[in-house]
């Protein structure tokens, strides 16, 4: 997994964030949240992406027990909600602030559209981010169908 992407344990804010590109600059801010603020819920529309300038979010869901699932725990530098980029309208997991204190920038689709339209260097940046995801979710599909739990298990705790 090392050698697929460069964009492993890359602070993507510094590379993507609108307020690099000088005429996203003025319209562009940050919203503030705190520990256990919800970012956005399930069934929500999907009009954004957003990037973490600072602070931990978790993605999840609830089973129809009620039930939190945590898919995953990102920190600062990493972009979640990019799947409004691609089309989805509907939100189908939640995204929830951890720390005390969370910046986040959010970033309207319409306006990532422009920027990967407008500079190619950056669309490049973002399909490689898009692939990469991509790549670590086959990845883990082909480990669930195809390993046993002990290989698993061990290829878990390489990721981490």
């Amino acid at each position: 997994m090392k050698n697929l992407w460069f964009f492993d344990n890359v602070n993507l804010f510094n590379l993507l964030c609108p307020h690099k590109f000088k005429e996203y600059k003025k319209c562009h801010s940050f919203d503030a949240y705190k520990k256990s603020d919800y970012i956005y819920f399930e069934e929500d529309s999907a009009s954004k992406v957003y990037l973490i300038e600072k602070g931990k979010v978790k993605l999840g869901y609830y089973t129809e027990d009620g039930n939190e699932v945590v898919k995953a725990i990102l920190t600062k530098g990493e972009l979640f909600g990019e799947k409004a980029i691609l089309g989805e309208e509907i939100r189908n997991e939640f995204a929830q602030s951890v720390d005390a204190s969370t910046s986040i920038c959010p970033i309207g689709v319409e306006t990532m559209h422009d920027l990967m339209r407008d500079n190619k260097t950056f669309s490049l940046k973002i399909y490689k981010f898009l692939g990469l995801r991509f790549k670590k979710l086959e990845r883990r599909l082909q480990l669930i169908l195809f390993k046993d739990s002990k290989t698993r298990f061990l290829e878990f705790m390489k990721e981490l």
